[in-house]
């Protein structure tokens, strides 16, 4: 690339950028490079700063993580606005920013600058002005059509008529990419017929060039109409025709998604070796790309399609294979979303310090003026009123945000009541509404250290016993915080080596969750308590008894409900090939009314 012909620093960085927007990602690299070194020739250039910004963004969106890339993006529009950016780069830093937010899910957000892209070309006079107009029509429908917004028929129509109005002027190529962006839209709103049609458009579009992967993912957009109308044949023909071009084009991340749905299909069809042969080549495919998802998907399929051939062994395989990559999934969707929410809620914690102090020392000035500002005092206290109203509507957030922890933080081996962090949060809300900040961060700490271990449990066989009571003492002392209740941790002998002793995770926890909430917080018992006894039977069998003396269980509630502690737990004791039996003992005193209920378990160690 050459800047002979620029004379100006500004015509070099235009003359850069416009080169570097039509580039693929390995020459875009290059041209990197060579903006870098520019920027140390102009290091006072305003927009040439932006400019590099904005090429190390899209050099760097496949690496990094799209929220931390989101600021500096932001940050290259406004520079670019402020500087005399063209309107072509202005155009391509919103489409870089719409793109983002959605892949990292803002979908409202990722609407609201697709709209803004729509203002900027009307009110712009770019020589294909038609063309990108209809594009960005075409973008926002694709966003409304993931939303349910009904203004995406609207924005669709008005896209394609503009884009084939401008036809005449644009590549055939980019022509293809929109009429199948277009049935994309359709299909997704279930207008199968009218989606054919584009889609078909773009086929013939495609069929006179030599670009075989868009010949792929244009066949490949077919077969999907196709098969949601259920009609499996042609879309079993089109996906057979992408097999054939795969040949020319050995494209793993193409080619994935083909195999999958070949071998979906030849499943509903009944053509089982078929369909055994693709899935295992989705499962080589998805294996080489880390494709976790697809290979939960195909594994899953898998085993369906063995079970109806009886090979029970190859179907308990598969089944044992999606359940490894499903609980990898969920435990690294797991980690991601607590991490997120509480590194979300201490930092609008630290807002609120920092609101609440400006404030406060907004009052203290206003304090020592003179009546000469009360007006202005005035003024200032109606502001703090807002900044609390909004700080209420903040904390409601926050609380809410908390809420979806009872969702996120479900693995295979046990579940946490709901009303349990219901509770703990409530606490929470009411310690901050009464600015109690050091016993709500107290509690804040314990409720995190509570939910890490959880996770950590999560993929474990074993706990030592040590652990496993600390995780009750954390537990019990939040229930505590909602229910009026005692609770003794009894060891015998008294030296019992916990740290050596090994049981399952999160076994005894059920229990005495069914303790609290069916037993004690339901008795009118001045005393109420709960009782944890750990005996060492000899060297390889211990006995642990959860015992509280609430009001027991019914006997209509025994005869008619099995609790899910109760089936979680006999689950786990097949899984684990009975290392532990439990049985529940109902006492009662001598005229037969309950004093309460035990659990007592046997486990080996």
């Amino acid at each position: 690339m050459t800047f002979i012909n620029a004379k100006t620093i500004k015509d070099k960085v235009i003359t850069i950028d416009e080169v570097f927007a039509e580039e693929t990602l390995s020459n875009q690299e290059t041209i990197l490079r060579q903006t870098d070194s520019l920027f140390e020739q102009y290091p006072q250039d305003s927009l040439l700063k932006y400019v590099k910004l904005y090429q190390h963004v899209v050099v760097e969106k496949s690496k990094t993580k799209h929220e931390e890339l989101i600021k500096n993006v932001v940050k290259v529009k406004d520079g670019f606005e402020r500087h005399g950016a063209s309107i072509r780069q202005r155009l391509r830093i919103i489409s870089l920013i719409t793109e983002l937010y959605g892949r990292n899910n803002n979908i409202k957000e990722a609407l609201d600058y697709s709209l803004k892209a729509i203002d900027l070309i009307e009110q712009s006079s770019i020589e294909d002005k038609l063309f990108q107009l209809g594009s960005a029509y075409i973008d926002a429908a694709q966003i409304m059509s993931l939303i349910g917004d009904k203004r995406f028929k609207e924005y669709g129509r008005k896209g394609i008529t503009l884009i084939e109005k401008s036809s005449q002027s644009i590549n055939a190529q980019v022509l293809m990419i929109k009429y199948a962006n277009y049935a994309l839209i359709l299909r997704r709103q279930n207008m199968y017929d009218s989606a054919l049609i584009y889609a078909q458009k773009a086929k013939l579009i495609i069929d006179k060039t030599p670009l075989t992967l868009l010949k792929i993912k244009t066949n490949q957009l077919i077969a999907s109409i196709y098969e949601k109308k259920g009609d499996i044949p042609n879309s079993l023909y089109y996906l057979e025709k992408t097999v054939e071009k795969l040949k020319e084009n050995e494209n793993e991340s193409a080619s994935i998604l083909v195999y999958y749905n070949l071998g979906k299909l030849y499943n509903q069809t009944g053509k089982y070796d078929l369909s055994i042969k693709n899935l295992n080549k989705t499962i080589v495919i998805g294996k080489n790309l880390n494709q976790q998802d697809v290979l939960y998907n195909t594994y899953s399929l898998l085993a369906k399609v063995y079970r109806k051939q009886n090979k029970n062994e190859l179907a308990y395989e598969s089944l044992n294979q999606s359940i490894v990559y499903g609980d990898s999934i969920r435990k690294k969707r797991n980690e991601k979303e607590s991490r997120e929410i509480i590194s979300k809620y201490e930092t609008e914690k630290k807002e609120q310090q920092i609101i609440q102090l400006t404030q406060e020392n907004k009052i203290k000035e206003l304090e020592a003026r003179n009546s000469y500002y009360f007006t202005i005092a005035s003024i200032l206290i109606g502001i703090g009123f807002l900044i609390g109203l909004w700080m209420f509507f903040r904390q409601r957030s926050i609380i809410q945000n908390f809420e979806r922890i009872q969702a996120q933080l479900r693995w295979r081996r046990a579940q946490v009541n709901p009303h349990f962090f219901f509770n703990v949060l409530s606490t929470l809300q009411t310690l901050l509404y009464e600015k109690r900040i050091q016993e709500a961060q107290k509690h804040v700490s314990g409720f995190s250290l509570l939910m890490r271990q959880i996770l950590e449990d999560s993929d474990r066989e074993l706990v030592s016993l040590e652990e496993e009571i600390k995780f009750l003492n954390t537990y019990l002392n939040l229930e505590k915080l909602s229910v009026d209740f005692d609770f003794e941790i009894v060891l015998q002998p008294n030296d019992l080596e916990i740290e050596d002793i090994f049981i399952p995770p999160m076994l005894l926890q059920p229990f005495v969750e069914n303790a609290i909430e069916h037993g004690l917080s339901k008795s009118d018992k001045e005393y109420k308590k709960l009782y944890l006894n750990v005996i060492e039977l000899n060297d390889d069998k211990i006995q642990i008894s959860v015992k509280d003396n609430g009001v027991g269980r019914s006997e209509k509630r025994k005869k008619k409900h099995i609790s899910m502690a109760i089936a979680i737990t006999q689950e786990r004791k097949k899984l684990m090939k009975n290392t532990f039996d439990f049985e529940i003992i109902d006492h009662k005193d001598k005229n037969q009314n309950s004093t309460g209920t035990e659990v007592i378990f046997i486990i080996k160690v």
